[in-house]
């Protein structure tokens, strides 16, 4: 039965279950526009992420990017719980790749998600209008390592940069010849006596030697964990993206 053939029947009125009918039609349809949209993207070598967009999303407006990635034996899903109220407050769209390894978490062979980041990035520029000076990349712990060497490789693709609880690892500092890093910020997070401190004090070092904007934040509260307050810190370090 479809909605016209209710009104179509001549000498009867509708009944109070049919109008409760259509009202549920309605509200089926309605609905969509208004819902936030939790899915999986797939790319072509198989590379998976949690995809989510903002309420009330139109296609017709431009959006931040946030790209966060998990930890060490941490998944996916692990990085959307944590991310999703900051989307939610910077009306962003998130993405949240899987590691291409289970133990390890993301990878350099033979895959290198640090690649497929960038392809993600891609993807998601052909499906939706990115605001791309505003978008993030964004991990903590192994996570936050691979944001700072993608950040490196790839300044083209991503100018903003967090990196929490995460590795400078000696060595990518060489990569950083014959690429522009003047639209680049990169924001670390690391807490006093942590394990990633000497490593991160070791990276801004490297920032600063090669004149790239980065700024570095030890917590002498926690260690290895998310900050406290995790959305306003991460309204903080926008406002310093953008300063």
């Amino acid at each position: 039965m479809d909605i016209l053939s209710l009104f179509q029947k001549k000498k009867s009125k509708p009944s109070l279950n049919k109008y409760i009918y259509i009202f549920c039609i309605l509200t089926i349809l309605v609905a969509p526009l208004n819902a936030q949209v939790k899915t999986t993207l797939i790319l072509e070598n198989k590379a998976q992420a949690i995809e989510y967009l903002p309420k009330n999303f139109s296609p017709k407006k431009k959006y931040p990017l946030i790209i966060a990635l998990h930890g060490m034996g941490q998944t996916s899903n692990s990085a959307f719980q944590k991310w999703k109220p900051v989307a939610d407050n910077l009306n962003a769209i998130l993405l949240c790749p899987k590691g291409s390894n289970f133990t390890q978490g993301y990878t350099r062979t033979p895959i290198d998600d640090r690649k497929t980041f960038v392809d993600l990035y891609n993807t998601m520029k052909k499906k939706y209008q990115i605001n791309e000076s505003e978008s993030i990349l964004a991990g903590f712990s192994r996570g936050g390592n691979f944001a700072i060497e993608t950040g490196i490789l790839y300044p083209e693709t991503f100018k903003n940069i967090i990196c929490i609880f995460g590795f400078f690892n000696k060595g990518i500092e060489k990569k950083i010849t014959q690429k522009d890093y003047s639209s680049s910020n990169f924001y670390s997070i690391t807490g006093n006596g942590d394990f990633t401190q000497d490593s991160l004090n070791f990276g801004k070092t490297q920032f600063d030697k090669h004149k790239i904007r980065n700024y570095l934040k030890t917590y002498s509260t926690i260690n290895h964990d998310y900050p406290p307050n995790f959305l306003s810190t991460i309204k903080k370090v926008k406002k310093w993206f953008d300063e």
